[in-house]
């Protein structure tokens, strides 16, 4: 039994990371727009959230 050949696996390989690259296109492109920016990238100058207790 053989699984597949080194070239089927390149080209299903291929086809998978052009898919993760759409998807992850449509996923940003669903963020509102202050989550697209470096603003949302947490900063050492930026306050802290404490959560209630």
């Amino acid at each position: 039994y053989q699984v597949g050949s080194q070239e089927e696996w390149t080209k299903a390989l291929k086809y998978m990371l052009t898919n993760l690259k759409w998807g992850l296109t449509w996923i940003t492109s669903q963020l509102p727009d202050d989550m697209t920016t470096s603003n949302a990238i947490p900063t050492t100058s930026s306050p802290t959230v404490t959560s209630p207790r």
